[in-house]
C-alpha cells in the first residue's frame, strides 16, 4: 500500500472520528442546554423559542453556551460514572476537535 493511500485512510479515519465526536457533542448539547447550561434569566427566552417553533437548542444557541458545556462536561462525565479510560478518550477527542477548529 502506498504512503499516499495510508495517509488518505488516516485522514478519513481522523475526519470520521472528529465527526463522531461533534455529532455526540451536539446531541449532548441539545439535551443538556435547557437542564444544565442556561442561566435563570435565559430559561424564559428558551421557553418562548419552544412555543414558537421546534428548533433544536444547537440551532438557537452558539459559542457561549457550547463553552459552558465544554467546561462542565468532564464533571458531568464523572458524575455519570464514566471510567477514567472514557474520560481520557473524551479529552483526546476534545483536543483533536479543538485542533481542528483552530486550523
Amino acid at each position: 500500500m502506498s504512503r499516499q493511500v495510508r495517509m488518505d485512510r488516516a485522514r478519513m479515519n481522523f475526519d470520521r472520528s472528529i465527526l463522531d465526536f461533534v455529532v455526540g457533542l451536539e446531541a449532548y448539547f441539545n439535551i443538556a442546554l435547557p437542564r444544565l447550561l442556561l442561566y435563570r434569566q435565559e430559561r424564559h427566552q428558551y421557553a418562548n423559542f419552544l412555543r414558537n417553533g421546534m428548533l433544536k437548542p444547537s440551532e438557537l444557541y452558539g459559542g457561549w453556551h457550547l463553552l459552558r458545556l465544554l467546561v462542565k462536561l468532564p464533571g458531568f462525565m464523572t458524575d455519570a460514572g464514566a471510567s477514567r479510560l472514557e474520560r481520557r478518550d473524551y479529552l483526546k477527542q476534545f483536543k483533536l476537535y479543538c485542533d481542528h477548529i483552530i486550523r
